[in-house]
């Protein structure tokens, strides 16, 4: 009886540590899909720089076509 239960315990921490690997793969085949996913979705920066002329001069309430969160949008 003593060897059936070792043999038993032998067998069932066999296959919890064939779970935790199958786990951990799984795991890391998801993780890996995740990054590929993200790395997709980068963002393209552009820098643009500050401009030394004013156009507000010739800019009429006449012109408006529309104002938002950015403020007010003016046709030229």
């Amino acid at each position: 009886m003593a060897r059936f239960r070792k043999i038993s315990a032998l067998i069932a921490f066999q296959c919890d540590g064939v779970m935790s690997i199958s786990r951990n793969i799984g795991w890391h085949k998801r993780l890996m899909a995740l990054r590929e996913h993200v790395s997709a979705r980068a963002w393209n920066l552009t820098a643009f720089e500050c401009l030394d002329f004013s156009v507000l001069a010739g800019l009429d309430e006449d012109d408006i076509i529309g104002w938002g969160g950015a403020g007010t949008v003016y046709k030229m």
